[in-house]
């Protein structure tokens, strides 16, 4: 039997994620939306005896210090909410993390075919929003229909006992899988197989791709297997490797180049060759410090006698495009992966990154799948999840002073060090960017009021250490960043 966990900031909690959607609506479409709040739901697609959900619960999904979670639709008021999660068979990331975690704390195994699914569900405080309203937000704003699903209802729908149901985005399958034999007798049934099955096969390659299918050798050395016609796991495999992801079209294809100002032309052929290959192995011959290029993971130079330094970059273009969070977020761990991988392997020490979009005001007539600003939005949380939060240490050193945040109410000094989850987030200024940054926090508005901001802290001259001061002003913390890494290490033991 399934069982569906909700979880959400206690209330009086700023709800931050909630608080970004009302600001996007606002300025994304021009719906005014008086709140937001955001609950997390997980779906047990698996056969748990009751204390071990309470224990699940209590020890692993559900913070104690600024969240509420029942087994049961929580009671938010709202005037629409809306239910999105992935599509069935799409890659659910957290929900196998939640797996691992359950198997961790229970010492069980699940059986074959159990999962746990993760999903979430807003709600809105609008009095005057429509139901076009709630799609478009739906739609544009909170889900991306490549990967997910979602729910609209109006308070007025809405059972209270019943909420959302349960959504279990299993694949079922009701069919035998089988090899099938497709005909593509001209260039026009293969673009139409293409255009069906999504393959995103290119123009220029269906011939080619016909031709190779109907030579007479291929076409022998097939019969000898019971094979004619092209199977669709071949046209699949084809669209992969030929897919400009996979074999780089565009920087091997050929660029003609016409300068309008002097008339002077240029044609280059695969861009690769000429200007990253060809510059990239003259450098290597010319200067002795480059160890190793365009073979490894990433490139390697001679830092000293003793060491190498690993340096890797990755455009992440077309899936970011059409997937902005997951393809930035892949792209930002692959980009780390690599170095990891280069040799015997290397130490992560930073990463750098640059987005390139459209203007974020664009009103054209071109129509992205993504608006330029929906796109950047999302490839920063990308990188922000998949970099910023990988754990990369920093040299600087911090003092924070937790008795300068600005609360409605006392927090204890365990509840505030809780930042994010309470709404409020760290960032570090320039002393000479202070006045600036400081008059820009106090022209940024909400809707009712400006933002709640203070100068907690500063970083020191002595590099490596953390010193935390209560809001007494007793001292709570002061480490240096070596004993902070080996205290964060010792749980990993030898894996790392």
């Amino acid at each position: 039997m399934p069982h569906r966990l909700e979880i959400t900031l206690k209330p009086g909690l700023f709800d931050a994620e909630g608080h970004g959607i009302r600001n996007k609506t606002l300025h994304y479409f021009g719906i005014n939306i008086d709140a937001v709040r955001t609950i997390q739901v997980i779906t047990i697609d698996a056969a748990l005896m009751p204390d071990q959900l309470i224990k699940v619960q209590t020890e692993i999904f559900t913070n104690p210090v600024t969240q509420v979670s029942a087994f049961t639709p929580l009671p938010l008021d709202f005037d629409w909410t809306i239910w999105m999660g992935f599509r069935p068979g799409v890659k659910d990331n957290a929900g196998s993390t939640a797996v691992e975690a359950v198997e961790d704390v229970l010492g069980i195994k699940l059986n074959p075919g159990e999962a746990i699914y993760t999903s979430k569900r807003y709600c809105f405080k609008a009095m005057d929003m429509t139901d076009v309203q709630a799609d478009t937000l739906a739609r544009e704003l909170l889900a991306n229909d490549i990967i997910q699903q979602w729910r609209i209802y109006s308070k007025f729908n809405w059972n209270p006992d019943i909420g959302i149901g349960m959504m279990i985005p299993k694949v079922q399958l009701n069919h035998i899988p089988a090899v099938t034999a497709i005909s593509v007798d001209s260039d026009r049934s293969l673009e139409a197989v293409s255009l069906a099955r999504n393959l995103a096969l290119n123009p220029n390659d269906i011939p080619i791709i016909r031709q190779y299918f109907f030579k007479p050798s291929v076409h022998q050395d097939r019969a000898k297997w019971g094979l004619s016609d092209p199977t669709d796991i071949e046209l699949e495999y084809l669209s992969q490797a030929r897919s400009d992801h996979c074999n780089h079209n565009t920087f091997r294809g050929i660029f003609r180049y016409h300068n309008l100002d002097t008339g002077d032309k240029v044609t280059v052929n695969n861009l690769f060759k000429t200007c990253i290959e060809a510059p990239t192995l003259a450098l290597k011959a010319q200067k002795p410090w480059v160890i190793s290029v365009l073979w490894d993971n990433a490139g390697a130079a001679r830092f000293d006698d003793d060491h190498y330094y690993v340096i890797t970059g990755e455009t992440h273009n077309s899936p970011s495009n059409m997937e902005a969070y997951g393809g930035a977020i892949t792209g930002i761990v692959g980009v780390y992966r690599d170095p990891l991988g280069t040799g015997k392997g290397a130490r992560l020490i930073m990463g750098s990154y640059g987005f390139c979009v459209g203007p974020r005001d664009y009103s054209g007539n071109l129509k992205p799948r993504l608006h330029p600003r929906r796109l950047l939005d999302g490839i920063i949380e990308g990188v922000r999840d998949g970099g910023n939060k990988s754990g990369i240490p920093t040299t600087l050193g911090m003092t924070i002073d937790l008795s300068q945040l600005p609360f409605e109410e006392p927090l204890r000094d365990d509840q505030a060090l809780f930042s994010e989850s309470a709404g409020r987030f760290i960032v570090t200024v320039s002393a000479d960017n202070e006045q600036a940054f400081e008059s820009l926090m106090l022209k940024a508005e909400t809707q009712s009021s400006t933002i709640d901001f203070a100068c907690i802290g500063k970083t020191t001259e002595e590099a490596g250490f953390l010193e935390i001061q209560g809001q007494s002003k007793d001292m709570l913390l002061c480490l240096s960043i070596a004993e902070l890494k080996t205290a964060w290490k010792k749980p990993f033991g030898a894996l790392i």
